[in-house]
């Protein structure tokens, strides 16, 4: 018995990268970017030498003079940029800037998508999280956008993005679509101890400290759906519970649903960021 738990503690810890990050899933991606005035194809190279991209939809009458708020959206692990555009024009709409961050290994990113002659790359906690800060220090040195009103939203593992992201550059406010405690709390489903997850991704972590921190801290929403079938809602309920003055909304549908047309979703986020004031 012990030999094979060892063989299967072993054969986790070498399959959980495909299982966290499952790019052949998420697909190629586009073969061209859009194609409206109000977007930009950014990219940057990383330390590695890998390129990574993002895409950058600016809202109406921004300028330096009157700068606006920016949205960051991390997407779900099976996602990319590509098939995130409707929440980029949603939020557009609003009055946002958004900011759609690819990860390292997706897609034109590294992934599938990569031009030949360019290195490949493996996701990873670390290296995303290094990769969205870089992003950032792009997005905050346009004029037109307004640096001390920034919004981050992860969408399923995109949450745990968001939150390290946050913990290093903590932003305005923080929304949470179907958000987990940790990738490490689902460690206990495969019959492994946590530790051998090399991406904890431990938002359980991350954000209270923000949340209850007394200079400015974030204004968190968390969204999610009671019928989720990939993330319980009581992760949701926990985080909400370990940070007080979040506010929780209830979703509906299944973890895939897009939330964009609910109008529970619509009326939480066009509360949430009037009273945020960014809008």
């Amino acid at each position: 018995f012990a030999l094979l738990y060892t063989a299967w503690c072993t054969a986790l810890y070498f399959k959980q990268d495909s299982l966290v990050f499952p790019t052949e899933l998420a697909g190629p991606g586009l073969a061209q970017p859009p194609t409206r005035r109000d977007f930009e194809q950014i990219w940057i190279t990383v330390p590695e030498g890998v390129k990574v991209e993002a895409w950058f939809f600016r809202t109406h009458d921004a300028s330096a003079a009157a700068p606006k708020p920016c949205l960051i959206l991390f997407h779900g692990n099976a996602d990319l940029i590509d098939t995130s555009q409707d929440y980029a024009d949603f939020f557009v709409g609003l009055g946002l800037h958004v900011l759609l961050v690819e990860y390292r290994g997706y897609a034109r990113s590294g992934g599938l998508s990569t031009p030949d002659g360019l290195p490949r790359a493996t996701p990873s906690e670390r290296a995303i999280v290094a990769d969205s800060l870089l992003f950032l220090d792009w997005l905050v040195a346009r004029p037109d956008v307004d640096a001390s009103r920034l919004v981050y939203y992860g969408r399923s593992l995109g949450t745990g993005v968001a939150a390290q992201v946050a913990a290093k550059r903590s932003p305005a406010a923080i929304i949470l679509e179907s958000p987990f405690t940790s990738v490490a709390s689902f460690a206990s489903g495969f019959g492994v101890p946590p530790f051998i997850m090399r991406h904890p991704f431990r938002t359980d972590r991350a954000l209270p400290p923000l949340a209850a921190s007394g200079i400015r801290p974030p204004a968190v929403l968390i969204l999610h759906s009671p019928t989720d079938e990939i993330i319980p809602f009581a992760h949701a309920l926990r985080l909400q519970a370990l940070m007080p003055s979040a506010n929780l909304v209830e979703i509906a549908g299944g973890h895939y649903a897009s939330p964009l047309a609910q109008s529970a979703y619509e009326v939480a986020i066009h509360d949430f960021l009037a009273k945020a004031g960014l809008r």
